[in-house]
């Protein structure tokens, strides 16, 4: 390697190849330095986008979740108006007696009485209910299922009515007949399943 003497001093060309290497080294991280720069207020940007899109998409969903919580309750309502709830009505056999077989009085046929309070626990009057009454012994045995239906009279809303005038025709050959017939009210069970509810705007419950 040659020297140069300038001055009285000693310049050596590795020194200068040194020094130019530093400033490229030096102007190479100044450029990548520049690039990541840009890198980063793109990706802030996209951030900044999704962040956007994001709580674009949340409040859309609130939306929709709301309209569905308002088709539910809409939804509720109406079943609440035309289906038949446990406590809309209290239907209660309160006595049953018997009427024997009188030919002379146009009996021809054992019958059974039975007195029912009905109790409408709803918001409307009832002018009709359709039902099945299963009659039971002491020990929860169903002895007779039957159709069982109140028409005749208004039932207004929140109040109780009695009807007395119903009575089942016994066939004396089948056993359950004569069973229903010949057992004490106070050793039988009663309960009543209402199907049908027809109130006197003309709306249906079932």
């Amino acid at each position: 390697m040659k020297s140069k003497f300038v001055n009285g001093v000693v310049i050596s060309g590795l020194f200068f190849s040194v020094l130019l290497n530093g400033c490229t080294n030096s102007g190479q991280l100044i450029e990548e330095n520049e690039g990541l720069k840009e890198q980063m207020e793109s990706l802030k940007a996209e951030n900044e986008s999704l962040v956007s899109e994001l709580e674009t998409l949340t409040q859309n969903y609130n939306e929709v979740q709301n309209e569905l919580d308002s088709i539910k309750e809409s939804i509720a309502v109406v079943e609440n108006e035309t289906k038949i709830n446990e406590d809309d009505i209290s239907v209660v056999v309160t006595d049953k007696g018997e009427l024997p077989q009188d030919i002379n009085s146009g009996r021809y046929s054992n019958y059974c009485t039975m007195v029912f309070q009905i109790t409408n626990n709803t918001t409307k009057d009832i002018q009709g209910i359709e039902g099945t009454l299963t009659v039971k012994d002491l020990f929860d045995k169903t002895i007779l299922e039957m159709g069982c239906d109140f028409v005749g009279q208004t039932i207004p809303s929140n109040q109780t009515a009695t009807e007395d005038e119903l009575v089942y025709e016994v066939n004396q050959f089948i056993d359950t007949d004569m069973q229903f017939y010949t057992t004490d009210f106070e050793d039988l069970k009663f309960e009543y399943e209402v199907t049908q509810i027809v109130f006197t705007d003309g709306t249906v419950k079932h």
